[in-house]
């Protein structure tokens, strides 16, 4: 059986390498030592877009496998009964869709997510939702004057108005990566959502954790695309801050530029792949991917979110758990319990980061988690109240503690492993360790939250990153 395996891979790298020879598949870039390269070899470089003609299933499969961006021109979306009739200027939406709720009013052209940490004025422009004819949306979309505000919706087709026209669509044209069979666990629905907005709307740069097929139904869409391994740059948001997956920078005037709030570095344009959506094109976005999108002329857009592997790979390390020491401590145990927690951490990142020693995992937090993700929040999370001085040193965990906080890590390390067994192999190398650190800081973040408080997080990655003690001393 292996030998017959050997033989059936080697005959279909050769074939792979015809057809990309032949140029009719896209090629598959090795990821071999990708996630051992250090920060200046990498994520300095625009995320890789090919850009394709047409309308083979191959294309959706391979763009899986290469799992870097993907345009595809005259593809076989083209067919779908969406794209021949739904349009901004004609009749055929408002005939079945009587109203559009939840569409977002706004004064700015720029869409930013709830931050109740600041006052209003500070975090975002006033808006408000509506409730509006379809005829009337379409109408506001198409016709808007400087001065009017902007129009923004985004609905889930099959829970929405938009559900008398969902056979428009077919959403199981696009593979899925996992294997959705072997995860009961595991949420294994697509998201088909439609998107409309008027000229000039911007959306905030982000990243989603499932991979995106989106479809240009009317007008023009521009996206701007970067690495996840651009994630410390772009200071993206803490976990649990309610603009998660965000990045603190924006696309503007050809140049990259920061929250007004925010103490990052300054970043080239470099970082960024620009490629301009019309009519028909389909763009396969990989999830951790980070986009940008902003609508150069009134646009209808259609896209399905399908799982991805890295949305498994949270679900997995999310349904271990931590061991009962964490949560369920017996009254001997119960002074060990925060310390144990702090190796539970240190294991962890020792055993799914290519990190050779702790004081490089300490450097690690300091720049990747800490100054990237917290210092720009720094008034959150506990962080502006952060003391040294109240970091304890190693009480001495008893060794039966140690060895269970050490098997239950390996638990989450080979979680780890296992993905970068199924995909890795499959991955742009810009993107592997990009996606590896947001998952890993996504869970650190996670297990201090629910083991302690969301206030404490900031404060133990502190004492982490200064001096790796195990406490921190609270009033």
């Amino acid at each position: 059986m292996l030998a017959s395996s050997t033989l059936m891979m080697a005959l279909l790298l050769s074939l792979s390498a015809i057809y990309w020879q032949s140029g009719m598949l896209p090629s598959v870039p090795s990821h071999r030592d990708s996630i051992q390269k250090s920060s200046s070899e990498r994520h300095f470089q625009a995320v890789p877009v090919r850009v394709v003609q047409g309308n083979s299933s191959d294309w959706y499969r391979h763009a899986l496998r290469s799992y870097s961006p993907l345009l595809l021109r005259n593809s076989s979306v083209q067919s779908w009964k969406a794209l021949q009739s739904w349009r901004l200027n004609t009749s055929y939406i408002p005939k079945h869709v009587s109203s559009l709720t939840n569409i977002y009013q706004l004064p700015l052209s720029r869409f930013y997510y709830k931050d109740t940490s600041r006052p209003v004025a500070q975090s975002e422009p006033v808006r408000k939702l509506v409730t509006l004819s379809s005829s009337e949306v379409l109408h506001r979309v198409r016709t808007r004057q400087e001065h009017d505000p902007y129009l923004y919706y985004t609905r889930s087709i099959p829970r929405s108005d938009f559900a008398p026209l969902q056979q428009d669509v077919d959403p199981d044209a696009f593979p899925s990566k996992p294997p959705l069979n072997d995860s009961p666990n595991f949420e294994q629905a697509d998201f088909t959502q439609v998107w409309m907005a008027s000229a000039g709307f911007v959306t905030h740069m982000h990243y989603d954790i499932y991979d995106n097929w989106y479809v240009q139904v009317d007008g023009i869409k521009r996206f701007d695309l970067a690495s996840p391994g651009w994630h410390a740059k772009f200071g993206t948001y803490p976990m649990l801050h309610q603009r998660t997956r965000l990045a603190r920078i924006q696309v503007m005037s050809g140049r990259i530029v920061h929250d007004a709030n925010s103490t990052l570095t300054q970043i080239p344009m470099t970082a960024i792949q620009r490629v301009d959506l019309k009519p028909g094109d389909l763009l396969f976005i990989p999830a951790f991917t980070y986009h940008q999108v902003t609508a150069l002329t009134p646009a209808l857009s259609i896209n399905v979110f399908k799982p991805s592997l890295v949305a498994k790979l949270k679900n997995s390390l999310r349904a271990l758990g931590v061991p009962t020491i964490l949560y369920q401590p017996t009254a001997e145990e119960a002074p060990f319990s925060a310390p144990a927690m702090v190796l539970l951490v240190q294991s962890f990142l020792m055993k799914t980061l290519p990190l050779s020693s702790w004081l490089q995992a300490q450097s690690w937090l300091k720049s990747k988690v800490l100054d990237a993700r917290f210092a720009p929040s720094s008034h959150l999370f506990g962080c502006s109240q952060f003391q040294a001085s109240r970091c304890k040193p190693d009480i001495g965990l008893p060794l039966a503690i140690r060895s269970r906080v050490d098997a239950f890590s390996q638990r989450m390390a080979d979680a780890v492993h296992s993905w970068i067994t199924q995909q890795a192999n499959d991955l742009a190398t810009d993107s592997a360790q990009g996606m590896l650190e947001l998952v890993v800081i996504d869970h650190v973040e996670d297990v201090i939250a629910s083991l302690l408080a969301p206030g404490m997080v900031c404060v133990y990655l502190h004492c982490l990153a200064a001096t790796g003690v195990w406490q921190y001393q609270v009033d």
